[in-house]
């Protein structure tokens, strides 16, 4: 077994790798690098709805995106595909910006309602 583990990630990725990170014991990791890592949900784009993320605009459905998110957890997982020439159009980007807009991501992530 290596002892030299080096845990990266972006975004959410940058979340989730401290998160993991957290929790192993042995072999610790050498460096965990969260590269614009989401890390303080006290923020307030993630208290207020209304913000977008990427210069994007407002997303006029995004109660159905957020509803939709809910009502298929555990089902259909998009693992990987190609990158999308409109990336507004993307489903897992449409997730995380109507996540985001609604100001529901803290609560989406943790499973805590009320929490933002």
């Amino acid at each position: 077994m290596t002892k030299r583990i080096i845990v990266v990630g972006s975004s959410v990725g940058g979340y989730l790798d401290v998160s993991v990170s957290a929790l192993l014991l042995d072999p610790k990791p050498l460096v965990v690098l969260s590269v614009y890592g989401m890390l303080d949900f006290t923020l307030q784009p993630y208290l207020y709805p209304g913000f977008t993320l990427m210069k994007t605009p407002l997303l006029p459905h995004c109660d159905g995106v957020v509803k939709d998110v809910v009502a298929s957890k555990g089902k259909n997982i998009i693992d990987a595909y190609g990158p999308q020439a409109d990336v507004t159009r993307d489903p897992r980007i449409a997730l995380v910006l109507a996540l985001h807009q609604a100001a529901v991501y803290p609560e989406k992530l943790t499973g805590v309602d009320g929490l933002s």
